[in-house]
Parts: C-alpha cells; sequence; structure tokens
C-alpha cells in the first residue's frame, strides 16, 4: 500500500470527505494480520474496540522545506505519517498561516475482548490474508491489554465501547504507553449481533436447526428442555427499542443451579458448550472477594491519564455469563455495593457509568446476561428456572463426551450461523389487533398482570418468533409464552 506523496492532493478541504481515494489498491486489499512483526507504515485490516476519546492532535497536512542553497522550497505530506524525511540540505519553514492546520481526533482502542477462538479465527480469515506460518505466533500476537491509538481524519466521531473495522496505516509505538499508532483510512462500526461473520446464505433460522439448538441446550442444561428453551431465548434476544430507562429486547435468565450436586461443573461444561457457539463471551466469578476488590464501573486515573477499565468493559453482543455460584456470606464495602449498582445499570438499562472522579457519564452498551446461582441471585433478572436432572451423571464426563459429539457432528456450524441469523433478524408486530386482543384477553384472566410483566411477555413471544425462524408477532408464540410464564411459576 503506497502512502499518498503528492502535496497538491492535500491542498483543498475536500481532500477528507473520501480518504480511499488518496490510496491506491486499496478496494480488496486484505492484508496479514496485525502484530509485533507488522512494519512501520503498513497497511492493516483489523478490529478495535473503543476505550477512551482522548486529546485531539494539531496537525499539518504538508510541510515545507528550504533548500539552505538554492532557496528552492519542496513541499512534504505528513498526513499519514508519523515522521517526515527532511531532504538533504534543507531546512524546514515555519508555519506562519495556520488556516492550514487541522485537527484530528485521537481515541485510545484495543483488541476486542472476550472473543471465543472460532469468531477470532472467523473474522481473522475474512479481514486479513492467511499468515505466514510462524512456531512462535502466539508470543507474536497483541493480547486484550495492548493499548493503541487511533488517528482519525474525518470528522465522523467513534463511539466508546464500540468495536470498529479499521483500515489504516500501523506506526509501532515510541514509548511503553501504547502499542502502536494507527492512521485510519476507513473506520466502519461492527453490529452487535455478529451478522458481518456470516454470509447471506448461511442457516436462516428454520424447525430443523431450531431443534438441533434445543437439544444441544437441553443436553448442556443435562437433560432440562424447559430450561434450554429460556436459555434460547436469551442467546436469541438483542436490543429493539431505547426509550429513556427503558429497553426492550435482551432477555436476562437466572438458572438456579440449587439441586444440581456438582454445579461447579455444570457451570463450566455449560460455558465450554457455550463458548462453541457464541462469538463473544465472559464468565464473571461474583464472590464477595471480587466484588469488593475494585470498581468495575470504568473510572479515570488523572495520575496516568488513562480510563482505567474493568472486565465489564465487553464489546457489544458479549453474553455474560455471571456467576454467582461462588457467592458466600459476608459483607460488601462501599466498592461492592457500587458494584452491584453497576451492573444493575447495565441489565438493566444496558448502559455503563463512566467515573471521571469531578462527574459521570453513562454509555450505551448492549451485552445479554445469564445468571447463574446456588439460589436466589443478587442481580436482577427477568426468568428465574430452577435446572431439573433426574439422571445420575458423573458430569464432567458427560460434558466431555457432549462436546466431542457435537464437535464430530459439524453441529456447531450450523448452530453459530442460526443464533447470528437470529439475533440478526427484522421482526415487526404485524397483526396489532391480534396482539392487542391478547393483551385484553391475558390481563382479564390475571388481573395481577402489569406494563412490566406485558412486556416481559411480548419480549418473550418475539423471541420465541424469532426462534422458530417467523418475522412477524403470532399468537402461537404469545399463547406459548404465556404458558412458559405459568408453568415456570407452577415449577419454582
Amino acid at each position: 500500500m503506497l502512502l499518498p506523496n503528492e502535496p497538491q492532493l492535500f491542498n483543498s478541504e475536500s481532500w477528507t470527505k473520501d480518504l480511499s481515494l488518496l490510496f491506491k489498491g486499496l478496494d480488496g486489499a486484505r492484508p496479514p494480520p496485525l502484530n509485533k512483526n507488522t512494519s512501520s507504515g503498513q497497511f492493516i485490516s483489523s478490529r478495535f474496540l473503543i476505550l477512551d476519546h482522548i486529546d485531539q492532535e494539531i496537525y499539518f497536512p504538508t510541510l515545507t522545506f528550504k533548500h539552505l542553497t538554492t532557496g528552492e522550497e519542496i513541499k512534504r505530506v505528513t498526513a499519514f505519517r508519523e515522521s517526515v524525511d527532511i531532504p538533504e540540505n534543507c531546512e524546514r519553514v515555519e508555519e506562519t498561516n495556520f488556516e492550514n492546520a487541522r485537527d484530528r481526533n485521537c481515541y485510545l482502542a484495543c483488541i476486542p475482548k472476550n472473543d471465543t477462538k472460532w469468531a477470532e479465527q472467523k473474522w481473522q480469515k475474512k479481514l486479513n490474508s492467511k499468515a505466514p506460518e510462524n512456531h512462535n505466533e502466539d508470543k507474536l500476537e497483541f493480547n486484550t491489554d495492548s493499548k493503541f491509538i487511533l488517528k482519525m481524519y474525518t470528522d465522523t466521531p467513534l463511539k466508546v465501547l464500540t468495536v470498529y473495522h479499521v483500515r489504516a496505516i500501523f506506526y509501532p509505538a515510541e514509548d511503553e504507553s501504547n502499542s502502536g499508532l494507527i492512521h485510519v483510512i476507513e473506520s466502519k462500526p461492527i453490529a452487535a449481533t455478529g451478522s458481518s461473520l456470516i454470509d447471506e446464505d448461511e442457516s436462516t433460522p428454520n424447525e430443523l436447526i431450531f431443534e438441533d439448538t434445543m437439544e444441544l441446550l437441553t443436553q448442556s442444561l443435562l437433560g432440562d428442555r424447559f430450561a434450554a428453551k429460556f436459555l434460547l431465548c436469551s442467546l436469541v434476544s438483542s436490543i429493539y427499542m431505547r426509550r429513556s430507562e427503558l429497553v426492550l429486547g435482551p432477555i436476562t435468565v437466572n438458572l438456579n443451579l440449587k439441586e444440581t450436586e456438582d454445579y461447579e461443573s455444570c457451570v463450566r461444561g455449560l460455558e465450554q458448550v457455550l463458548r462453541e457457539i457464541v462469538p463473544s463471551i465472559s464468565n464473571l466469578p461474583l464472590t464477595i472477594d471480587y466484588l469488593n476488590k475494585r470498581p468495575l464501573a470504568p473510572t479515570k486515573n488523572y495520575e496516568d491519564e488513562e480510563l482505567v477499565h474493568s472486565d465489564i468493559s465487553t464489546q457489544p453482543g458479549t453474553l455474560l455469563m455471571l456467576n454467582e455460584c461462588g457467592m458466600s456470606s459476608g459483607n460488601l464495602t462501599q466498592v461492592g455495593m457500587k458494584n452491584i449498582e453497576t451492573m444493575r445499570l447495565l441489565m438493566e438499562e444496558q448502559k455503563l457509568e463512566f467515573d471521571y472522579q469531578f462527574y459521570k457519564k453513562d454509555f450505551e452498551v448492549e451485552a445479554n446476561c445469564i445468571v447463574v446461582s446456588k439460589g436466589k441471585p443478587i442481580l436482577p433478572f427477568d426468568y428465574s428456572v430452577l435446572v431439573k436432572s433426574d439422571a445420575d451423571l458423573n458430569i464432567e464426563e458427560y460434558y466431555q463426551r457432549l462436546l466431542d459429539t457435537a464437535r464430530g457432528s459439524c453441529l456447531y456450524d450450523k448452530i453459530r450461523s442460526y443464533l447470528i441469523s437470529c439475533r440478526s433478524s427484522a421482526y415487526e408486530v404485524g397483526d396489532e389487533d391480534m396482539v392487542q386482543n391478547f393483551i385484553v384477553e391475558s390481563r382479564r384472566a390475571n388481573e395481577k398482570l402489569g406494563i412490566k410483566e406485558l412486556h416481559q411477555l411480548l419480549v418473550l413471544a418475539r423471541a420465541l418468533a424469532i426462534a422458530h425462524g417467523s418475522t412477524s408477532c403470532k399468537k402461537q408464540y404469545l399463547d406459548e409464552a404465556r404458558e412458559m410464564i405459568k408453568k415456570l411459576q407452577d415449577r419454582n
């Protein structure tokens, strides 16, 4: 990828409108993956999670140099570069016309956190050419703690805690404050649904793949098909409406394992299965010690001039597996109590509070949450399901056989595409009169049914419809959702 060298390209103010026009051979270019061997000035194609908006930079797109003998003036392009070679026998001409100066937004970013192995491999295949084989490949890769500074040339702002596909020019860091400097040519937000990971013709939702997915999830929950249906509804759910503090779409399920003797192996086995079918997952061990340790809300450290993030600063669409099974008796400190409130805000309003010490600011997030517990959890939930199994199992061996069997049948690929297709599905209410009649009928049957419960019922029916491949509300799924809730009350 050749950097633009012609100073005249930067004479007008319109050059930032379409940066791709400045680069030849950009269309279809697929460079090797970004790693510690990536050379200075190399074109890259990678994903970045935006962590913070940092100070702007003022720069001149071109600089002028004067020959010491002839007095000839020579212009050099500085855009998309970290340094400029001074022509021989020349000195820089100090700029007096600051109308030529520009500013660029800068962002602190990292490699997206919590990618599952299969998703990481698929992203690399989509964005990059095949990397040359290297026995030290793991040592060359940047990890999620590596920080990068993205430098923008357009006025389009980037959103914090959003993942972007970035095509850019890379320069290694000059100090230990970051891992590299990224001069951005193009940046496109990546949907939280994971739709970019699959092709249009891959596994549209249908009854056959619904049953395959239900069977895998049923076995993952030790044969409990009822609990598996709630889990599936949670996995296919996504935000479809934000209105002030009301967020509609996500379904948080509590899987209560109080009747499961070897609950630790069950949690590990369930996580292993989920890692095979979702693109991004984070298992958080919510113990008293963990909650009291440090703030989960991103907090500004003014000594280091850094916004310190935590385990819940994840990429959009991440499945948060909130594990309360290790919760014991004990006292929550002020930090622990605040962390519970931070989690409640994330789960109920899909927002994450950033603490800038002198003020606080909420940022929108998008995460699916599953709460795993040995009894009533301290975190909020939409539905709590007591997981039941009549089988006498060696749970560790059981999950290993399950994982091996599913892997051998090529089932994972189908289910991955199915879940992403469900979360990406267009959906509309359709027959509004039918829905209104259902609401009236439901409230007549149960006078205690309030607005919140009706919202939950409609969201559950939406998830059931999507899981079955329907793009609109149908009476059968409203009835099924109502029946599931009634059965849940009877079971618990």
